[in-house]
């Protein structure tokens, strides 16, 4: 019978099984098995699990994927969408941009484009007055570097940086930043959407809203009670 620990994230976190759970599973059990069995201990969030991504030890699997002793199961809600310098992608203090515009210089730049992504005080016709972040960090780090790598490969461009805060932010703070130096403007723009768009598509980061009418997880185009 192999043992997986479970981990589990935003709206599927709960006081119960907030850090991960173990799980002993029947030889040859696949991912639908881990599913299945969160789902019978939290009823309330068989819904929102008939539409997690799941990782198996950080790469993304089918639910048809059999599981061994040991593995590291997460169960990852649709990501929020957006919402380092290139050594540090993940940050819980105030972004540096000084830091990241630093790690982009380069000789051959013609330009040097910035993109800074604020909490707002507004969203879905509703007011904000905080956001918490939380992120897979060992995935969401993976993800992050790729991406970097990934934008750093565009046509044109020199040298790319991104990070994402984690952790509680207030109104006007950053929560996510890229500077990408290229050759032209144009060039260097088109990397900063090109990062940006990957970011909100593919890195397990998830948010949670503060306002006047309480709080909510941001999954997706979703917006669920916490």
């Amino acid at each position: 019978m192999p043992r997986v620990r479970v981990l589990l994230f935003a709206s599927l976190s709960t006081p119960q099984n907030r850090g991960g759970v173990e799980l002993d599973l029947p030889a040859g059990a696949t991912v639908q098995a881990v599913c299945d069995s969160v789902a019978r201990a939290h009823p309330g969030l068989a819904e929102r699990l008939a539409v997690v991504a799941v990782a198996v030890n950080q790469s993304i699997v089918p639910r048809t994927h059999p599981l061994g002793e040991g593995d590291e199961v997460a169960l990852l809600p649709p990501v929020s969408g957006g919402a380092g310098s290139a050594a540090l992608h993940l940050t819980r203090e105030p972004v540096s941009v000084d830091r990241l515009l630093c790690g982009v210089t380069d000789s051959r730049a013609g330009a040097i484009v910035l993109f800074l992504g604020v909490v707002r005080d507004h969203a879905r016709d509703r007011s904000v007055s905080a956001i918490d972040y939380e992120a897979y960090a060992a995935m969401a780090e993976n993800a992050l570097s790729e991406i970097e790598r990934l934008t750093s490969s565009q046509p044109g461009v020199c040298r790319a940086a991104l990070v994402h805060r984690l952790g509680s932010l207030s109104v006007g703070e950053i929560s996510v930043a890229i500077a990408v130096s290229a050759g032209h403007r144009a060039e260097g723009f088109d990397a900063c959407r090109f990062a940006i768009e990957r970011i909100k598509k593919d890195v397990p980061i998830w948010k949670k809203e503060h306002g006047a009418d309480g709080v909510s997880w941001i999954e997706g185009d979703a917006a669920h009670p916490a």
